[in-house]
């Protein structure tokens, strides 16, 4: 009796430790399965024996226990996976995502205008309204773009069309790359010379200024980079009804 009662108690404990999260994404489609972590706006699931990564910008509701939310952060075995799915606004809003990416133009009045899917495009309608988003495609009369949400607009209705540069997050990237590499240079080096007259009292500072240097490096060029990014930005006409 005492054994089938720890086994019992060992079951309990080991599904316990499995709790089960339920997603709620922004089409109202339900996915359920064991949390595993939420980080960097993404929520972590397994279910079947596949990983999902759902962005936070496709979810309209969670449902998981409280006490998951302050967990220490999990690290995930790619490999134990039978297949990674990655959900994100853009997937979510479109029928068919894989589909989507050979979409390499658009037509207006016969002229094939070449846009990539996803690219950013501005749109001025012929009563002055200007709109920016995302290029989600086409129908015979309309050009879908996706903003807070996707919507259509009547190409008889549009003015002109711009694609617009992506420099402020590119410059973000490189900037935190670049600011990483010499915030941990900068780390080294103040290491290694507080390190040259160390008599052991000092060796926790040694060790603190790495990071602290490199978090410093990423979070200014992070900014410098944006900064300089926004400042190259530019747009291109690529259709004009005049």
């Amino acid at each position: 009796m005492k054994k089938i009662i720890s086994i019992l108690l060992s079951v309990l404990i080991i599904s316990s430790s499995l709790s089960s999260i339920e997603v709620t994404l922004i089409n109202g489609k339900i996915i359920t399965g064991s949390f595993i972590k939420h980080e960097y706006e993404e929520i972590y699931l397994s279910k079947d024996k596949e990983l999902y990564i759902i962005g936070d910008d496709a979810i309209s509701n969670l449902n998981y226990a409280p006490n998951e939310e302050n967990q220490p952060i999990k690290r995930i075995n790619y490999n134990s996976f039978k297949k990674i799915r990655r959900i994100y606004k853009k997937d979510v809003l479109t029928h068919n995502p894989e589909a989507n990416l050979t979409i390499k133009s658009f037509s207006m009045n016969d002229e094939i205008i070449l846009f990539e899917y996803y690219k950013m495009m501005k749109i001025q309608l012929l009563n002055g309204d200007v709109f920016v988003g995302r290029f989600l495609g086409e129908t015979n009369t309309e050009i879908k773009l996706l903003t807070l949400n996707e919507k259509s607009f009547i190409k008889q209705n549009i003015q002109h069309i711009w694609q617009l540069t992506e420099s402020e997050k590119t410059g973000r990237k490189a900037g935190g790359i670049v600011g990483g590499l010499i915030g941990i240079i900068m780390g080294l080096a103040t290491a290694a010379f507080i390190s040259l007259d160390d008599d052991g009292s000092h060796s926790t500072e040694a060790t603190l200024v790495i990071p602290i240097f490199t978090v410093i490096g990423i979070g200014s060029g992070c900014l410098v980079g944006s900064l300089a990014g926004s400042l190259l930005a530019n747009k291109k006409l690529v259709w004009s009804r005049n």
